[in-house]
């Protein structure tokens, strides 16, 4: 991200854009569970698929995990949702529509 962006809000054609293009990541027909946003961060001992870097979440049962995999299906205003979010050690973490919401 360049310098003259950070700490700005994003308008909600941005956010809407990014929504499309993080939607595309997920393999129509298949389980929210194999979607690429929660393989690549997970840890390869809990399901990852391979990549560089070290895993971010240990298990799927971790905060963010829990707080993504919500949004993805469309259940962030889920009171179980709002809680795994809350517990999400990230600053731009937050709860709103998710892709399904957004798309329609």
């Amino acid at each position: 991200m360049s310098a003259d962006l950070r700490g700005k809000e994003a308008t909600k054609g941005e956010i809407a854009a990014n929504v499309r293009a993080f939607s595309g990541m997920s393999v129509v027909g298949e389980s929210v569970d194999k979607h690429l946003a929660l393989r690549k961060p997970l840890a390869v001992e809990a399901g990852a698929i391979g990549h560089v870097g070290p895993g971010i979440w240990d298990a799927t049962d971790d905060a963010g995990y829990a707080c993504l995999k919500a949004w993805l299906l469309g259940e962030s205003d889920a009171q179980a949702a709002q809680q795994a979010c809350q517990g999400a050690p990230c600053e731009r973490c937050s709860v709103g529509a998710g892709p399904a919401a957004i798309a329609s």
